[in-house]
């Protein structure tokens, strides 16, 4: 009798064991599913046979980064693509990073990637598979630090990974993805009260793609409901927590600010020694001098005066909410 009972208490501590992995299980199979699809005909487009760099045509704005890349690794931009494509930077010093108007970090992992693999297309994308990778899991962490159950974190990671601009993005050599994990990943920290971690994050998310500051904005709204609902509580018998009180709040923004801007220039100063930023922008080419806060004026600057080719001027993330 006694056999018996220990064994049904054995076999329904495995059932809530198997219950509470099942989550981590799905979301390691959504991952694997995405990492699959994103990962399949990676080399494309090209032109038969295929073996060589200049064989194989790039994606829009890859024009930029991947010869940009090439030439932080050395190697001069082959002089024509398929489809007619015009490589960028063939002017530039190799060693540097002629596309200046962004920080280096990105272009660094695929120029890593060009030294480890060879100049080719999976060198060019393996780091957009894996950060985007890294994004799908770090959104399952964000909504578990927001309060959501492991369903709910792994319904929000299923809907990131099936999502067209995830997909896109997650497989071509853009800066943005590699700008998303480490600003997701950044959030859901700073919602676990690891400010620290979160700005070290953060930081890490600008050094990828300036625009990563914006994470800041939400950080910034996400206190000022606290602080309101914290002002606003008329329940003493369920108090809403202290850290909500605008005191520590503002403590918390202000870490996360000055501490993620701080490491930016320092990123900013190291990735400068390692691949010194200039400016291959329409015929003035120039090593772009005053170390990380000439670099960053440059950043804004360039911003400043960014048009398409139509002449509309750029736009921006709150302009998507009208």
């Amino acid at each position: 009798m006694i056999d018996a009972v220990t064994r049904l208490a054995s076999s329904r501590r495995s059932r809530i064991g198997l219950s509470g992995c099942a989550p981590l299980i799905v979301l390691a199979l959504v991952s694997a599913l995405s990492l699959g699809a994103r990962g399949y005909r990676l080399d494309a487009p090209c032109v038969s046979p295929c073996t060589t760099a200049s064989d194989h045509a790039l994606i829009s704005d890859e024009s930029y980064y991947v010869d940009a890349a090439q030439v932080i690794a050395g190697i001069h931009p082959p002089p024509t693509l398929p489809a007619g494509q015009v490589p960028f930077y063939r002017e530039a010093p190799l060693g540097t990073d002629p596309n200046g108007e962004h920080p280096q970090g990105a272009k660094l992992v695929i120029a890593g990637a060009i030294e480890l693999f060879g100049n080719g297309p999976f060198a060019w994308r393996i780091g957009s598979l894996l950060f985007g990778s890294l994004a799908i899991l770090g959104m399952y962490a964000l909504a578990r630090a927001a309060g959501g159950g492991p369903w709910l974190a792994v319904g929000a990671a299923t809907l990131m990974a099936a999502d067209n601009l995830l997909i896109v993005s997650g497989r071509i050599a853009f800066l943005d993805i590699y700008a998303l994990a480490p600003m997701v990943w950044g959030v859901a920290l700073y919602l676990r009260g690891r400010v620290f971690a979160a700005a070290a994050l953060l930081a890490v998310a600008d050094c990828m793609k300036e625009v990563s500051v914006y994470a800041l904005l939400v950080l910034g709204l996400l206190e000022l409901f606290r602080v309101l609902l914290h002002a606003r509580q008329t329940d003493p018998a369920d108090p809403l927590p202290a850290a909500w009180a605008w005191r520590p709040a503002l403590g918390r923004l202000a870490i996360a600010a000055i501490g993620s801007a701080a490491l930016f220039i320092a990123g900013l100063w190291v990735m400068g020694l390692i691949a010194p930023p200039f400016s291959g922008d329409s015929g003035r080419h120039h090593l772009i001098t005053g170390g990380p806060f000439g670099h960053l004026a440059y950043i804004i600057n360039f911003a400043k005066g960014f048009s398409n080719s139509s002449g509309a001027q750029r736009g921006y993330p709150w302009q998507w909410w009208y």
